[in-house]
């Protein structure tokens, strides 16, 4: 984690500790310490939001409340952990939109939607549609041009087969009709590394590793998958803007094991909710190129919900399979 991201995160703790999200009667109170599992190494965007929701419930229900980052499996051995937990509140979950894409694809016995308890969304971001500097590509029009003259042509990459860059990519071929060839990565610097060197011609990724290079005239930012341009990047349309009638972002958000009771859910979310209408808490995740997205659990659900029909008709439709 970098040092502004270090510095930035402990005064939002501070913060949230001494602002202690009051809740008149809690429908609910840990009896012992809780985990919140990130199914990530440190130091990413998932344990970048799970830490100051964490100093929020530690400092509501004066108990204490630690970030468990168990990595591995493209994050299903975490999120496979908080599955088989107890549904009583002492362990939760903090993820992204991967946990429905993962689920497709790996044989990991849970989906999005009965696998988990959808407790509070914490944030969304577009991610951006960026194009090696040195095309004739200004636009998503430019690009579906280009491409439909170059069938299998043009090489996109991802950060692995299944990742939501992925399932993002293969979305727009399937609405536009065109033909691409998908160049996996096993992280995306490589992959931002190879976009601006012209060995890649279009990368769909989240904005913070992009903007850099599209300051720099190495990458063109021609569109962004849904609202929400990030207060630092480039002035870009939506894909809808453009003329695609395609929608999706990058979001991540707190649960908990399936069947977790109301009074837990409700008092986990209302507690997230004031984290998230923090200024501070604000400022770190505009930082990510997020929004903070406070809603119910209820609306969480369904949002799941439908990515998770969404996703799983793209992945028959352009055959994904890892």
């Amino acid at each position: 984690m970098r040092l502004s991201r270090r510095h930035a995160l402990a005064g939002l703790a501070a913060t949230l500790a001494l602002s202690r999200p009051a809740l008149a009667q809690p429908a609910w109170r840990p009896t012992q310490p809780v985990r919140i599992i990130v199914p990530f190494p440190g130091g990413g965007t998932n344990d970048l939001m799970a830490r100051p929701l964490a100093e929020a419930f530690r400092a509501a229900f004066d108990q204490p409340v630690v970030v468990e980052n168990r990595s591995g499996a493209g994050g299903t051995i975490g999120s496979t952990a908080v599955n088989r937990a107890a549904p009583d509140g002492h362990t939760l979950l903090v993820t992204s939109a991967i946990l429905v894409t993962a689920a497709i694809l790996q044989p990991v016995g849970w989906n999005a939607v009965e696998g988990f308890s959808a407790i509070a969304q914490i944030a969304r971001s577009p991610n951006a549609v960026a194009v090696h500097a040195g095309l004739p590509i200004r636009s998503v029009q430019d690009l579906i041009a280009y491409a439909r003259a170059r069938p299998g042509q043009v090489n996109y990459g991802s950060v692995g087969v299944g990742s939501l860059g992925h399932f993002m990519t293969e979305a727009l071929s399937l609405r536009t009709g065109i033909q691409m060839t998908h160049v996996p990565y096993r992280g995306g610097s490589q992959a931002v590394t190879d976009l601006a060197s012209g060995q890649l011609q279009l990368l769909v990724s989240t904005p913070p590793p992009i903007i850099p290079l599209a300051r720099e005239g190495r990458v063109r930012i021609i569109a962004y998958t849904a609202p929400g341009e990030p207060a630092e990047g480039l002035a870009a349309p939506t894909l809808k803007e453009s003329g695609i009638d395609m929608e999706a972002g990058l979001w991540f958000g707190l649960f908990g094991p399936p069947g977790l009771p109301a009074p837990i859910l409700g008092t986990l979310n209302e507690l997230s909710n004031a984290a998230l209408r923090s200024p501070e808490f604000a400022r770190l995740l505009r930082a990510e190129g997020a929004i903070p997205t406070p809603i119910t659990p209820a609306e969480f659900a369904a949002a799941v919900r439908a990515e998770d029909a969404r996703w799983r008709e793209v992945a028959r439709a352009a055959d994904i399979k890892l």
